[in-house]
């Protein structure tokens, strides 16, 4: 009823809606211009001859003047690949998807019998060209037509016609869509070996296309895709996408990271100085996100990245102000983008920032941006948040054309740029369901059942006009057929054109002959793979005694005797890596937090006081929120935090009460002897005045087993013990421990966990 309902508005208040604005449908035009086009020559038939070659009439307006032109005094009507051999019942069999099926219905319409089409003067076909034609025939023959498949051929020619067909064809399948890749480009640079052979990929899946493109790169080999490339897949495109989220929320990590390195973006800078600045921002937005407001970014930024980030926020500045407002207006919006686009390009060759227009890419997007600019009024309005996304729908996908010049041997084509075009090989590629052909698309008013009453066209015919598109191309003298096994991690079918014509072989007892002369899959497999195994040894460092650290730390001891090559790179090579830009916070950053938290918790509070717990969740979540965790993620930790809080704040409460001496974040040293000595800071001491001495170590994670602080894997406490015995730590803190606790924050069971075993002070000696 829906349905109905909307395509009743359709069907009449449309119509209407174009009459009173004095429009017109873009689908009536065409079809008014084609029928004013057949009236005129009707009319006035022109002197000169017209020609219509290559369509299959697939629209009833063309082939209204295809009648037209076919009976005009020096007209004529070619049609791409006729077969006119196919058997009658077979013919008269024809579904939507086959590939003669089109040509038919055009026939059909201009009231000619096949058999009266003549083959094109001068057109010549030798017998190796009629048995390709006539095996890739028999291979697409209606479902109807194969319960006697190989009598059909039998009486085609049999073994002799396939063995013969398939001279020049041959078939490679891959595992996966890379090596698919590289088998096409082996294969195209290869016929760069014979001087003057041309060559061409002719595929629907874009994404297989920039894959061949890049890998021909690696021989000096420049064939870009001739489809390009849509808007939002260049730089420019991500410039203005990124442009537009960044207005929304102008502190995002990796959106302002990824605008800083955009090879389009000046920043008033020169380009030494934008190298260095763009390498601040980035290190300044490394690890969890802690800003939330750009100016909250610059105010805590470098000096080398205030400039950039300030040029940015002047730059945003236009967009911001479009988007202040409840509802957006598109076109307003469109010359804002603009107008920051030149603003984040300026530099100092360019203080205008004109040249974020060069090229290819600048020319799509100016047509974008006009068009959007000139349109977007008769838009309805959208909220602030959803003016990105509809700005990503609407000038996203406009095409960008290749840059530069087409190869002049080699060509990857679409399926609809390489109609009626030959190479002397001719790869075809992605042969896969789904891909080629692709399924039809779905109609969301009406069944198939629907249309057919209505008369509307099958949505099949799409794949039959591919199926053309394929039996034409097929045909070419040489051919090399390709597919993956798996794409994007998963099994593919087989394009149900290549199973057939390999059924067909395999019927016929010559599938071998569809295995190609060169082995291509082994030259892919080979092309990176090493040419002997050199393993490397375990690393075995042996620095001078002069380059080893005087120094550790005793958290660094364990991973000493767990892991020393970790303190070889750390401590002597002194390397240590960067975090990535806008990481979601995580257990380091998160135990630094709380022990923050603690310590001031410690220093501050009343452990005593009613409303302790509660205090030191306010101290907890404030150094969360710093350190990077979103309200959300702090929400969600609240209820085990909350019973930490109780927990610690009851245990240093009674701790209070007792009496004693506390240290906190109490910084210690123990020398060694000849310059070398460990150091710590150990997070509570604790003396009870008659020479108890308690050592506690916060974690808000897994704490180390007794067992292991007792046979020294994890030896942290004891060492602290150790400092603590010779008098290593600043003030009155002195004397032999007798108790060694982890003191656990977080989890289902939070609380002290003693380690200290029979003998602490023996631990520590």
């Amino acid at each position: 009823r829906r349905s109905v309902d909307f395509l009743e508005i359709v069907a009449q208040y449309w119509p209407l809606h174009l009459a009173e604005a004095g429009l017109s449908d873009p689908g009536e035009r065409r079809n008014l211009r084609l029928d004013a086009l057949a009236a005129a020559w009707t009319a006035s038939p022109p002197r000169g001859p017209v020609v219509i070659a290559g369509s299959t009439g697939s629209l009833p307006a063309v082939r209204r003047l295809m009648r037209v032109v076919a009976n005009l005094p020096r007209g004529a009507v070619i049609l791409p690949g006729l077969d006119a051999d196919l058997d009658d019942a077979a013919w008269a069999a024809l579904g939507p998807q086959h590939p003669q099926y089109g040509l038919r219905a055009t026939l059909e319409a201009l009231g000619v019998a096949r058999m009266d089409v003549p083959v094109l003067a001068g057109a010549t076909e030798d017998a190796s060209a009629r048995a390709r034609r006539v095996l890739v025939r028999e291979a697409l023959v209606p479902a109807d037509a194969t319960a006697d498949w190989l009598a059909r051929l039998a009486r085609a020619g049999g073994e002799a016609l396939a063995s013969e067909a398939l001279a020049g064809l041959s078939r490679v399948a891959a595992e996966t869509e890379d090596e698919e890749a590289c088998v096409i480009a082996l294969a195209l640079r290869a016929a760069l070996e014979t001087p003057g052979k041309t060559a061409a990929l002719v595929t629907p899946d874009a994404g297989l296309a920039r894959r061949v493109a890049a890998k021909l790169v690696r021989w000096g080999v420049a064939a870009a895709p001739s489809a390009g490339l849509a808007l939002r897949e260049t730089p420019l495109g991500l410039l203005l996408l990124l442009l537009a989220d960044l207005a929304v929320d102008d502190s995002e990590p990796r959106a302002l990271a990824a605008l800083a390195g955009n090879g389009r973006v000046g920043l008033g800078l020169s380009t030494s100085e934008r190298a260095a600045a763009v390498s601040a921002v980035i290190d300044q937005l490394r690890g969890p996100r802690r800003a939330h407001t750009l100016a909250a970014l610059i105010e805590s930024a470098a000096p080398l990245a205030v400039q950039a980030l300030s040029a940015i926020a002047t730059a945003l500045a236009p967009i911001k102000a479009v988007l202040a407002g409840e509802e957006v207006d598109l076109s307003r919006l469109a010359q804002a983008l603009a107008d920051a686009s030149e603003a984040i390009a300026a530099c100092p060759e360019d203080p205008g920032g004109a040249q974020v227009w060069a090229g290819s890419q600048g020319a799509a997007a100016v047509r974008a941006l006009r068009a959007l600019a000139a349109e977007g009024d008769a838009l309805d309005a959208v909220a602030p948040d959803d003016a990105p996304r509809a700005l990503g729908a609407l000038i996203g996908s406009a095409a960008v054309a290749p840059e530069g010049p087409e190869h002049p041997r080699l060509a990857i084509w679409g399926p609809l740029e390489a109609r009626l075009q030959r190479r002397d090989l001719i790869v075809l590629a992605g042969l896969n369901e789904g891909v080629w052909p692709a399924p039809p698309p779905d109609d969301p008013f009406l069944s198939r059942a629907m249309r057919a009453d209505l008369g509307l066209v099958s949505p099949d015919v799409r794949i039959g006009l591919a199926a053309h598109d394929f039996a034409q191309l097929a045909c070419a003298p040489e051919v090399l057929l390709t597919r993956a096994k798996r794409a994007n991690g998963a099994p593919t079918v087989a394009s149900r054109w290549l199973w057939r014509l390999e059924t067909l072989a395999a019927g016929a007892g010559v599938a071998d002959r569809l295995d190609p002369q060169t082995d291509w899959l082994a030259l892919a497999r080979a092309l990176d793979a090493p040419v002997a195994r050199a393993p490397a040894p375990p690393p075995k460092p042996k620095p001078p005694v002069s380059a080893r650290p005087k120094s550790l730390r005793v958290t660094q001891v364990e991973t000493l005797i767990r892991d020393p090559y970790a303190i070889y790179a750390g401590v002597i090579l002194r390397l240590s890596p960067k975090d990535a830009v806008g990481v979601a916070a995580g257990p380091r950053e998160r135990g630094t937090a709380i022990h923050e938290a603690l310590e001031t918790f410690s220093r501050e509070v009343d452990p005593r006081a009613e409303d302790a717990p509660a205090q030191l969740l306010v101290l907890v979540d404030a150094a969360l929120e710093r350190a990077g965790f979103t309200r959300d993620a702090r929400q969600i930790d609240g209820a085990r935090l909350q019973r930490a809080a109780e927990a610690f704040a009851q245990w240093t409460a009674m701790r209070a009460n007792a009496g004693g001496v506390v240290f906190i974040e109490a910084p210690g040293r123990l020398d060694l002897g000849d310059g070398y000595f460990l150091r710590c800071r150990a997070d509570r001491i604790e003396s009870d005045g008659a020479g108890a001495w308690t050592i506690v170590d916060y974690k808000t994670g897994a704490a180390s087993s007794a067992k292991q602080v007792s046979i020294g894997l994890a030896p942290q406490l004891p060492l602290e013990a150790a400092i603590l015995d010779a008098g290593g730590f600043e003030g009155e803190a002195r004397g032999r421990a007798t108790s060694l606790v982890y003191w656990r924050f977080g989890g289902a069971d939070p609380g002290v966990v003693d380690v200290s075993g029979p003998d602490p002070a023996g631990l520590a000696d």
